[in-house]
């Protein structure tokens, strides 16, 4: 499994529209082949957000062009996101529970 993991920093504003644009974001990318999920995190303490976006292989990954696409226009109008690619190498879930 991969992870393309993009760090964002901003204003409170801009934190309270994220949500709303990683769901539609998010509905746009999950019918790419080879995409596994999503996550948005937020400090709000700090402005700060992650999105992390999951992929079942480095060439799915690496095929899909939404990897930094996805991180930009989640954080578009905001500071540049650092965008980093991972290769997930241990993962352990409990029950999903959608929040």
């Amino acid at each position: 499994m991969y992870a393309v993991v993009s760090t964002w920093y901003g204003s409170r504003g801009e934190m309270e529209t994220l949500v709303p644009r990683f769901r539609s974001i998010v509905d746009e990318v999950c019918l790419r082949p080879g995409f596994l999920g999503a996550e948005l995190m937020v400090d709000r303490e700090a402005n700060k957000a992650l999105a992390r976006c999951l992929w079942e292989s480095e060439a799915a990954m690496g095929a899909s062009s939404c990897c930094e696409v996805f991180g930009r226009d989640l954080f578009a109008g905001a500071s540049e996101p650092t965008i980093e690619r991972f290769e997930v190498v241990a993962s352990v879930s409990g029950v999903s529970t959608p929040v």
